[in-house]
């Protein structure tokens, strides 16, 4: 747990492969939380872009099937998430680093599943 001011962050840790992945959320029981850490053949900057896009695509359908989803790299803040035309209310996280990447996301109580 991690406090800021008036605000309380919890934490959780994956170990997989010899790697980390640790998720932060405002939510203690992690319920309405998503990630995922998958390892990648190619570590250039598109391979890394494109594989976590498609990575967090993957698991995103699965909780909207019937959307057109897309990830809008956004120019001052994280990246957005839209079907179709609109933009969800679903803050995503993407990281990668050499073979790695990994996202995160946090999903409203009336869309998840």
């Amino acid at each position: 747990m991690v406090r800021f001011e008036q605000t309380v962050l919890y934490s959780r840790s994956v170990f997989q492969d010899g790697t980390i992945l640790t998720v932060v959320s405002e939510e203690e029981d992690f319920a309405l939380t998503r990630w995922g850490l998958q390892m990648i053949g190619d570590t250039d900057y598109a391979s890394q872009s494109a594989s976590v896009r498609a990575f967090a695509l993957e698991s995103l359908s699965m909780i909207f099937p019937d959307a057109a989803l897309r990830i809008v790299k956004t120019p001052d803040g994280p990246p957005e998430i839209w079907d179709g035309e609109r933009v969800l209310d679903v803050p995503l996280s993407l990281a990668h680093h050499g073979h790695y990447v990994a996202w995160s996301y946090r999903l409203s109580a009336n869309s998840s599943s």
